[in-house]
């Protein structure tokens, strides 16, 4: 069953259930005072023809066709009919409502007919004065006052009025309810359709609900959308920056054994070394996989040691050293003091991979120039190129995701080099810094707090 139909359902019982609890007291309390009125007019009757009679009685020259006339206008629901005796019993008047017919009542229609008459009865009155006996009066009337004509007439359009306010009552919640029903069911729908397209990846295009919780479960459908794009988002460049990191020591074995083929160089032990160390590289790479993809993770574990940075260095130069070669870019390394750092090889690494292979794609001639020092407090490294330099303009940019220089569009690259230093260097508590000028080159300085140095 759809909620529509529900709805109406619910909303038709509780209409109906409502009228006929708010029909059934009006109906009552209307009752009551009806017949309370009936009671009280048949009372004032009863007092007027009883004072009437008394002082009637006691003139010399009654006139009983004058009383008949007088008595005859008390002929009143539920008064049938009436005789006035005197005190030796003689009949001396007496009327009657010679319309009162129990056929022709029947005849008033099916619902009058619905409530039965009650029976007839006399209430008998001892006219007196003065403890004298006057007369007696005698009144024939229906058996109550809820049996009169007019009562039963009554109670007849109270019932049948009762059933067209109901009816009227009835269309009306029924057109309402199919209005609001209709509203809703198409909120729902639209809801139902919005919750598909997050499932398929449309194109969201949705208007706020009327209705408070509708409203509050379409805004967190589309918050939840928002999240997801955010997540997927997030996961391809996370997915981006582990092709781009494993690029690099794929690409230095691959110019060694190149290299070794032509005979360039030789299988020395320290040519293995390389070898070994590039291994490593992509084997701490892979390790990392699951971490790196995990979307949901804001930061990843740190593995942190002590690392001689003079050493780590070198090697990650020995391992660039060929493709430099054969490009003519010359490599230049100086270090004043043999610093150890307490911190994250892997990631450390993956910096300064990233900005020597940087300053490698972007310089056609002249040098690559490594220096690192220290000063009280920080460890700094910088790399400076000869290469194409980086436009003012986009200086604040190239640490975004995916962002790529106006001058560097011709060279293949994916803009995620520099993001990685970024992020990798923000966890490390290090920070970069760039001066560039186009045609001239650019130096990269990174500064790491020697707080991390453990002994």
């Amino acid at each position: 069953m759809s909620i529509r139909k529900l709805w109406l359902i619910v909303l038709t019982l509780v209409a109906t259930l409502s009228i006929a609890i708010n029909a059934l007291i009006l109906t009552t309390l209307t009752d009551r005072y009806f017949k309370t009125y009936l009671t009280e007019s048949y009372d004032e009757h009863i007092n007027q023809m009883v004072t009437y009679i008394t002082y009637s009685l006691k003139e010399e020259n009654v006139s009983l066709r004058q009383m008949a006339i007088e008595l005859e206008s008390h002929l009143d629901d539920p008064i049938v009919k009436i005789k006035l005796y005197g005190p030796q019993g003689a009949l001396l008047v007496q009327v009657e409502d010679r319309d009162y017919d129990r056929r022709d009542f029947m005849r008033m229609g099916m619902m009058d007919f619905m409530f039965r008459i009650g029976e007839e009865e006399v209430d008998s009155f001892n006219i007196m004065d003065n403890g004298i006996l006057l007369g007696k009066l005698n009144i024939t009337k229906q058996s109550s006052a809820e049996s009169s004509v007019i009562a039963m007439m009554f109670k007849s359009r109270l019932f049948i009025n009762s059933l067209i306010s109901t009816g009227f009552a009835l269309v009306i919640t029924l057109i309402a309810g199919a209005y609001i029903s209709k509203r809703m069911s198409k909120d729902l729908t639209d809801t139902a359709q919005l919750a598909s397209n997050i499932q398929v990846g449309n194109p969201l295009e949705q208007k706020p609900s009327s209705i408070k919780e509708i409203n509050q479960i379409q805004s967190s459908l589309q918050d939840l959308n928002t999240r997801l794009r955010l997540k997927q988002k997030s996961r391809k460049t996370l997915v981006d920056q582990l092709v781009h990191q494993s690029k690099t020591p794929l690409t230095i074995l691959k110019s060694h054994v190149e290299a070794i083929e032509d005979g360039v160089l030789e299988l020395t032990p320290q040519e293995i070394e390389i070898f070994q160390h590039q291994i490593d590289h992509l084997n701490n790479i892979l390790s990392n996989m699951a971490t790196m993809i995990d979307a949901e993770k804001e930061t990843e574990i740190l593995n942190l040691e002590t690392v001689d940075i003079h050493q780590l260095m070198t090697q990650i130069l020995l391992g660039l050293q060929s493709q430099f070669d054969k490009k003519g870019i010359e490599i230049k390394f100086t270090q004043t003091g043999k610093t150890k750092l307490f911190t994250d090889p892997y990631k450390l690494s993956q910096v300064i991979y990233n900005l020597l292979t940087n300053a490698y794609k972007y310089t056609e001639d002249g040098s690559v120039e490594v220096k690192i020092k220290e000063d009280d407090k920080h460890l700094i490294i910088s790399i400076t190129d000869t290469g194409i330099g980086i436009q003012p303009i986009d200086i604040d940019n190239i640490f975004n995701a995916y962002f790529r220089g106006n001058n560097g569009l011709k060279i293949s690259g994916e803009g995620i080099g520099l993001y990685v230093v970024k992020e990798n260097l923000t966890q490390l508590g290090g920070t970069i810094d760039v001066q560039s000028v186009v045609g001239k080159g650019s130096t990269f300085t990174i500064t790491l707090p020697l707080k991390n140095t453990q002994e």
